[in-house]
Formats: structure tokens, C-alpha cells, sequence
């Protein structure tokens, strides 16, 4: 059952990582391509006016995306099966203690690989057809933006009229450029939403174990106490260890339709040493002896609400006992339900304690008469800690995609709208404007778009973080994303930090400009 539920969760995270990925890969296509046949707008005008019919043009840069994907493709399953493969697989072994695990690769890999190549050459075909549509004379000069009365009459009414001389003209730009905006905003908030889901994920698994084993477990020992133990005896461990116990039942309980499931019952007598949280993970008050307490996940599951009441026996015992519910508790690992010793005991039911919970010194002592097994709350977090060492590495792996993918969008959409704004710059650079001037204006639009995708992209990666822990995580886990303002902060500013880097190198290409060239371009 453990193998099959890290399975599926695992197919739920391949599942959207990947949907993420490849829309992220995909938008760097589309950029990728549309750079390099814009940017060789005059070459294939000087093909067309040679005589080279459209197809075969047409033919020529389908071809370049083909290859350049086959090649890559390749490259991805190969290093997909022999290095990244192979690091989760020996983590996952790892964790579960199993020698032999090794990699396989699906066949859903090489559909995925077939598709994206599909896809590449659809997206080199449709931004080459675009071109080809112009007659030799029109392709062989620079392409300049249309310019539209209601762009420009849009940023000189009311508000924006007072606006600087750089703000109308981004504002500009993004209108006439709508599709270029929007896969810069799509790529940015791609970005900004995985990390802010990678680190969100260590955030969450990190209050889990605080909350798991420092709010609700107040304890530095638990004794797992032998059965059928003597009176005399457990007195004995009362007397050096103190009585704060617990049971656990294995239980049956029956619905009003009649059906039946299993589940356990949480009988305390731990005082303070085990606790119980609300559903904003708040310690409550000792609980009380007239009722039973549920999980809020198992209450929400089966539409328990307070005052109904639940109708079970103990496995072995064919009696039925009716219990009202008279509150709610959170447990991360165990959706059960809660009582106390009182409540038990006033059922007529006999408590028998299976464990003892204590914070004497006990690291000296391996054996105690009685206990099957003595458990230091370490040791109870180290399933924990394997766990959270394993998702660090994937982790790191997502962050460093996103950035790379990040960058290659970012990168694209600025050559591309460098090359398109070339024109215009050197037009300011002739009514006098300063190389920084320009660069500032440059770096203005990009500033905006990543300050917007930022916006978006920090709530998108809490809400898919917290769909991942509630779809992924098996039926018995209840927690949800807990992020952290200082994760917020880091996935902000690293998100605009690649953004303004690769707008900052970009723009120093502004200063190489050839004037005389780029002005007589359409003569």
C-alpha cells in the first residue's frame, strides 16, 4: 500500500510538473522561432526574389525546428534515463529501503517527444507562412510596427496624457504587440509560479513535522507497552515514568446506509504530552469526556458535522457502541477518531494503555521490561527527514528549469523585440536621446511585465502547491500549503532578478546600433 500510494502521488506531480514544463518549452519555442524567422526576413527575401518558390523556404526552417527538436528530444530521454532518472530512482530506493530499484523509461516518453517535435513544426510553419505571405520587395526591408490612431490616441486622454515620454511609448508597444506581452507574461508567471511552488513544497513538508512532532507531540519518549500486561507491572512503569498513556482501537464503523469501514479509535490519557490543533493548527483544550472527537479530513470525507452521532464496535467484540460528536481535531498522518480515558471507561469498556509517553533522560537504555520498543521523538521524525531530503533534490531541480526556461523566454521575447524596436531606437538616437535614455525605456517594458507576472505568479504557486498536497497526498494525510513570507520574498525577487539581468545584457546591444543602416533600411 505505501508503494502504490508514493506511486500515485508521484503520477500526480510527473503529471503537472510536466504539463508545466512543456508550456513553459513550448512558449520558448514559439519565441525561438519567431526570432530566427524574423530575424531572417531579408534572407528570405533575397530567396524569394531568386526564384525559391514559398514551400521550399517554407520547407527549409520547418526542417531547422525538426532536427533541432529530434536532436533535443534525444538528448532529454537519454539524460531523463541516465541522470536524472537514475538520482530520484536511488532516492526512492533509498527511502524505502528496496536494493534493486532501477529506471525504466515508458512509452508515454516517446509519445511526449513525438508530439513536442509535432508541435515545433506546426509553430515553425505557422510563423514562416506569416512571412512568406509578403511579396520579395516587402521582405526585404524592415519590418516597422504598424502604428494605430487608437493606440495612440488611447495614451493621450485623461490619466495617461501626464504620463512621461517612456511610459507612452511601452504603453504603446505592448498594444500594438499584444502576443509578444502575453507569452512574456505567460513565461514569467510559469517561472515565478514554480518556484514559489518548489519552495512552498519545503515550507509545507517543514510545518508538518513541526507540527506533527513538536505541537502535537510534546514528549521526548514513547514506550510502546507490551500486551497483556500485569496491573502490578504497569504500575511499575507508572511509578519511574510516569502514566500519561494512550490506546489505540481498531474499529468497525457502521453508516446509516450500512456500510461498514475500518478505522481506530484514539483513546488518551496523555495529559499534555499529546495534543489536539483546529483546522488553523491552534492548540485546543484538553478534550472532554461525553463524546467523541473526529479528524476534520475524515469528517469532511463522510459529511460529519457536531451533534451527529457514529455508530462502531472493537474488532472482536460484536457489541455496537453510539457515540455523539461533539468536536473536531487535526492530525496530519491519521484520520481517526479521538476519546478520552473517562469517555471509554463510562461506556464500560476497560482501558488497557498501549503506550507511555515521557520525557525522562532515556538515551542510555536500550531495554525496559515490558516495552516492546522505546522510540525517542527523533527517531520518529527520521521517515520525516528522508522524505524531505529527497524532495530538496527534485526541488532544486524544478527551481533550476524554471530559471532556465524563464531565461530562454525572457532572452527570445527581448532579441525579438529589440530587433523590431531597432528602427525606432535609432530614430531617438538622431532627436538626441542618451544611450541610457533608450536603455531605461527598453528596460521599462520588461520591468513591468515581470513585475505583473510576479503578481500573478505568487498566489498561482500557493494555490498549486496546495492542490499537489491535497490531490497527491494519500487519503490518511491531512495538511496543505503553509508558505513562508520569507519563500514569497526569495521567489519575488528571483523572478525579477533573471528578468532584469537578461533585459540589462539585452540592452546593451542598443549602443552598437548602426544608424546610417537601420534608418536607410527602407529606402
Amino acid at each position: 500500500m505505501a508503494y502504490q500510494g508514493e506511486i500515485d502521488e508521484g503520477k500526480t506531480y510527473i503529471g503537472v510538473f510536466s504539463g508545466i514544463f512543456l508550456f513553459i518549452a513550448m512558449l520558448s519555442v514559439i519565441t525561438t522561432m519567431t526570432r530566427v524567422v524574423k530575424n531572417q526576413r531579408i534572407q528570405i527575401g533575397t530567396l524569394k526574389a531568386l526564384g525559391f518558390s514559398n514551400n521550399r523556404i517554407l520547407f527549409h526552417y520547418i526542417g531547422y525546428g525538426f532536427w533541432i527538436s529530434l536532436f533535443a528530444s534525444i538528448i532529454g530521454l537519454i539524460c531523463g534515463y541516465y541522470l536524472i532518472g537514475k538520482v530520484f530512482i536511488n532516492l526512492e530506493m533509498e527511502f524505502f529501503e528496496i536494493p534493486n530499484g532501477k529506471p525504466l523509461i515508458d512509452v508515454s516518453s516517446f509519445i511526449v517527444s513525438l508530439i513536442v517535435i509535432l508541435i515545433i513544426g506546426i509553430i515553425t510553419y505557422v510563423t514562416g507562412r506569416s512571412i512568406l505571405k509578403e511579396n520579395p520587395a516587402e521582405t526585404l526591408r524592415t519590418k516597422i510596427p504598424s502604428v494605430k490612431s487608437k493606440t495612440i490616441n488611447f495614451t493621450k486622454k485623461d490619466f495617461f496624457k501626464n504620463l512621461s515620454f517612456s511610459t507612452k511609448w511601452n504603453l504603446r508597444d505592448i498594444l500594438r504587440n499584444k502576443m509578444r506581452t502575453f507569452m512574456g507574461l505567460a513565461g514569467v508567471i510559469g517561472c515565478c509560479t514554480l518556484i514559489v511552488c518548489a519552495l512552498g513544497m519545503l515550507d509545507s513538508m517543514n510545518f508538518f513535522v513541526k507540527l506533527q512532532f513538536e505541537d502535537l507531540y510534546n514528549f521526548k519518549y514513547k514506550l510502546n507497552i507490551k500486551e497483556n500486561i500485569k496491573e502490578d507491572e504497569l504500575d511499575n512503569l507508572y511509578n519511574s515514568y510516569g502514566n500519561n498513556t494512550s490506546e489505540t482501537l481498531g474499529i468497525e464503523i457502521k453508516d446509516e446506509d450500512g456500510t461498514r469501514e475500518s478505522n481506530n479509535i484514539f483513546v488518551t490519557d496523555a495529559n499534555n504530552y499529546v495534543r489536539f490543533v483546529d483546522n488553523k493548527n491552534k492548540i485546543k483544550n484538553k478534550p472532554r469526556d461525553y463524546g467523541v472527537y473526529v479528524t476534520y479530513k475524515l469528517a469532511s470525507n463522510k459529511g460529519y458535522k457536531v451533534g451527529d452521532e457514529i455508530t462502531w464496535h472493537i474488532y472482536g467484540n460484536d457489541k455496537y457502541y453510539s457515540s455523539k460528536i461533539i468536536g473536531f481535531n487535526k492530525d496530519p498522518q491519521n484520520q481517526n477518531v479521538s476519546m478520552t480515558r473517562n469517555y471509554l471507561e463510562s461506556l464500560g469498556i476497560e482501558y488497557k494503555p498501549d503506550s507511555l509517553y515521557t520525557n525522562e533522560d532515556l538515551s542510555n537504555v536500550t531495554e525496559i521490561e515490558n516495552v516492546e520498543t522505546i522510540q525517542d521523538i527523533n527517531s520518529l521524525k527520521d521517515g520525516m527527514s528522508s522524505m524531505l531530503t529527497m524532495m530538496k533534490t527534485m526541488l532544486v531541480l524544478i527551481i533550476a528549469v524554471a530559471v532556465l526556461l524563464g531565461s530562454v523566454i525572457i532572452y527570445n521575447l527581448g532579441i525579438l523585440s529589440f530587433s523590431e524596436k531597432q528602427y525606432q531606437f535609432s530614430t531617438l538616437k538622431v532627436l538626441g536621446f542618451k544611450d541610457i535614455q533608450i536603455e531605461n525605456i527598453f528596460i521599462k517594458q520588461n520591468n513591468w511585465i515581470a513585475i505583473l507576472s510576479i503578481i500573478i505568479g505568487l498566489p498561482g504557486g500557493f494555490y498549486l502547491t496546495d492542490w499537489l498536497f491535497k490531490s497527491a497526498i494519500e487519503e490518511h494525510y491531512d495538511f496543505g500549503a503553509f508558505i513562508t513570507t520569507k519563500t514569497y520574498i526569495i521567489s519575488a525577487i528571483g523572478t525579477f532578478m533573471v528578468s532584469f539581468i537578461v533585459s540589462k545584457f539585452l540592452s546593451r546591444k542598443i549602443k552598437k546600433i548602426d544608424m546610417v543602416a537601420s534608418l536607410k533600411a527602407n529606402e
